[in-house]
C-alpha cells in the first residue's frame, strides 16, 4: 500500500526504486517484531499475530480506507506479471531468485547455519553461536524484506491494492505451505525446495477447488485440513526419529 501511494502520486519513480522501497519498508518492520522477540521476550506467534493487527490499522490509516486503482499502478509493474524477454512473466522469475538465493543461504552461510542451530536447540544453540538472538533478529528482518518484495510484487500481479482485503488470509497459506514442504513448525528443520513444492501444491489445489465451483469457504477448510494432517504426520516422523535415537 505505502509503495502504491508512493507510485500514485509520483508516477516516474523507477520500478526498481519502487521494489527497494518495499523491501527496505519490510525489513524495518520486520527488525519490529525481531526486537519485541529477542528483546522483550514476546512469544513469536503472538508478536506476528499483534503487529499483523497495528500494520493492518496503519494501512487503513495511510490510505484513508482508499484503494489504490488499476490506473494509479504504472503499466511497466503489470507488465512483470505479464511477460519478460523469456516469455515467462517476471513475477516467476523472480520467485524462483529468491527461492535459489534463499536456499544457498540456509545451506552454506554461517548465518543460515547459525538459524537453523538457534531453532532447532535455543539452549546448545548459545554455546555454538555467540549471539544467538542476533541471528533470530536476522530471520525477522530477512522474512520483513522478502514479505515487503511480495507486496510490491502483488501490486504488479492483481493491478490493484485494496486496505480492506490485501493479503488477507495469505498467513494461513503460509503456515500451510511450509508445514506440507517439511518444515518443522516448532523450527530448525525444513528446506527451501519442501517449501515450493508446498506452494505449488496449495496452488494446484486452490486451482483445482476453483474450476469445480466449489466455495472459498470450502477452500480454506481444504487448506486447514492440509495443515493438520501435514502437522500429524511431521510429528508421528518426528516421534519415531526420537524413539530410536
Amino acid at each position: 500500500m505505502s509503495v502504491g501511494l508512493l507510485l500514485k502520486f509520483n508516477p516516474g519513480i523507477p520500478i526498481v526504486l519502487a521494489l527497494v522501497i518495499g523491501i527496505a519498508l519490510g525489513a524495518v518492520l520486520g527488525a519490529v517484531n525481531g526486537t519485541l522477540v529477542t528483546r522483550f521476550k514476546v512469544p513469536p506467534l503472538i508478536a506476528t499475530l499483534g503487529t499483523l493487527s497495528i500494520y493492518r490499522g496503519l494501512t487503513f490509516l495511510l490510505s484513508g480506507g482508499r484503494q489504490v486503482d488499476p490506473n494509479d499502478i504504472p503499466p511497466p509493474l503489470i507488465a512483470m506479471a505479464q511477460t519478460s524477454p523469456i516469455r515467462i512473466p517476471w513475477l516467476v522469475i523472480i520467485a524462483l531468485l529468491v527461492a535459489v538465493a534463499a536456499a544457498l543461504f540456509l545451506r552454506y552461510t554461517r548465518l543460515g547455519r547459525d538459524i537453523y542451530a538457534v531453532g532447532s536447540n535455543p539452549v546448545a544453540a548459545r554455546l555454538r553461536v555467540s549471539t544467538p538472538t542476533v541471528w533470530s533478529s536476522w530471520s525477522f528482518v530477512i522474512t520483513g524484506a522478502l514479505a515487503g518484495l511480495a507486496g510490491v510484487l502483488y501490486a504488479s500481479r492483481y493491478g490493484t491494492v485494496n486496505p480492506a482485503d490485501a493479503g488477507v488470509g495469505f498467513e494461513l497459506t503460509v503456515i500451510a505451505a511450509t508445514v506440507i514442504g517439511g518444515t518443522n513448525i516448532l523450527g530448525g528443520s525444513g528446506n527451501i525446495l519442501g517449501t515450493v513444492l508446498g506452494c505449488l501444491l496449495l496452488g494446484v489445489l486452490s486451482n483445482a477447488l476453483a474450476v469445480t465451483n466449489v466455495s472459498g469457504f470450502y477452500q480454506r477448510f481444504a487448506q486447514g485440513v492440509v495443515i493438520l494432517l501435514a502437522v500429524i504426520v511431521d510429528a508421528i516422523i518426528h516421534n519415531q526419529l526420537t524413539s530410536r535415537r
